[in-house]
């Protein structure tokens, strides 16, 4: 099974993505305990964009998804046409060894989805980040 949406990278369509997500994970079957990961993982990647992807422009940058699911595999491909930024590399590695009180707020998301999925990738392609996520899910 496979879906694609398309919508503004603006934190006013976080909703809209997060409803796709739940329609498509519904249409396939797929067991409800198995989708939080993909749910955070989907919010950070897209509040990256919606947040710091248009570097100061007015206008949000587009958001690209398309989500497979097929022999016990969930796979999201996300593609934004943001300024480059690799979130696997580029991103610091949080020092989970401080104390919480002491820890920045912030910078765990992008560890969480390293974290939570079995593969993730990024690529440049010409203008485009190009982001793809995989898990096992059994059915």
């Amino acid at each position: 099974m496979e879906a694609r949406l398309e919508l503004p990278g603006d934190p006013a369509h976080l909703d809209a993505l997060m409803a796709f997500l739940g329609e498509f994970w519904q249409s396939a079957a797929l067991p409800e305990e198995a989708k939080f990961p993909f749910e955070l993982s989907l919010e950070e990647l897209f509040m990256n964009v919606a947040m710091h992807g248009s570097a100061g422009s007015a206008t949000p940058r587009t958001v690209e998804m398309r989500i497979t699911a097929a022999d016990g595999e969930v796979r999201v491909d996300l593609k934004d046409d943001g300024i480059a930024f690799d979130p696997f590399a580029e991103a610091p590695v949080p020092d989970l060894d401080i104390d919480i009180e002491d820890r920045p707020v912030g910078g765990l998301g992008v560890f969480l989805v390293k974290e939570m999925m079995d593969q993730v990738t990024y690529e440049r392609r010409g203008e485009h980040n190009c982001i793809s996520l995989s898990k096992r899910v059994d059915a």
